[in-house]
């Protein structure tokens, strides 16, 4: 319950100095139900919700673009990587829910990759960039999974490899 409260607090907070005006009780609202979606799926006994989805309600206030997004893609999307697994490591070295590199976890500020809170973050803050980049759910998706430079590629020859578009399947409801 004092680990909720705390959660309530900083979203408030980080409202209160942001441009948008939202009450305290949409925003405990409005993390309900990110944490309604965890319903839907098997969980290790050591995620923490709470964590994952302040994450969530976090990046989609300071990153709007995400928003393309409903609660359960971005779910899929962790699932998809690392099955909700707070300490998977990949056979690239990509870490935590999220699976973010080494370089992607530095230049995404990422303080701790395998924190649930900073992962997410990080994760959400790179998929902000790739969706302001193609504005395109599809594309950014491709993106967080291949790389920007082999989507690059494959756009300019116009085919998206059949690897990659499964990535996708599953991800976006």
């Amino acid at each position: 319950m004092f680990k909720q409260s705390i959660i309530y607090f900083l979203a408030l907070f980080i409202i209160l100095f942001s441009s948008q005006e939202i009450s305290s009780s949409l925003i405990s609202n409005k993390i309900k139900d990110i944490q309604l979606e965890f319903n839907k799926y098997s969980l290790p006994k050591n995620l923490n919700i709470e964590d994952v989805s302040f994450a969530i309600f976090d990046s989609y206030q300071k990153y709007p673009i995400l928003r393309m997004f409903s609660t359960a893609e971005i779910l899929n999307l962790i699932k998809k990587e690392s099955s909700f697994n707070t300490n998977a490591i990949s056979k690239k070295g990509a870490k935590g829910l999220m699976q973010l590199m080494p370089l992607m976890s530095k230049a995404m500020r990422v303080k701790d990759v395998f924190n649930s809170y900073h992962n997410v973050r990080g994760g959400l803050k790179f998929l902000a960039y790739l969706s302001t980049k193609y504005q395109d759910k599809e594309l950014a998706l491709y993106s967080y999974y291949a790389g920007e430079t082999k989507v690059n590629k494959y756009i300019k020859q116009g085919k998206m490899p059949t690897y990659i578009k499964k990535y996708i399947k599953g991800i976006i409801v």
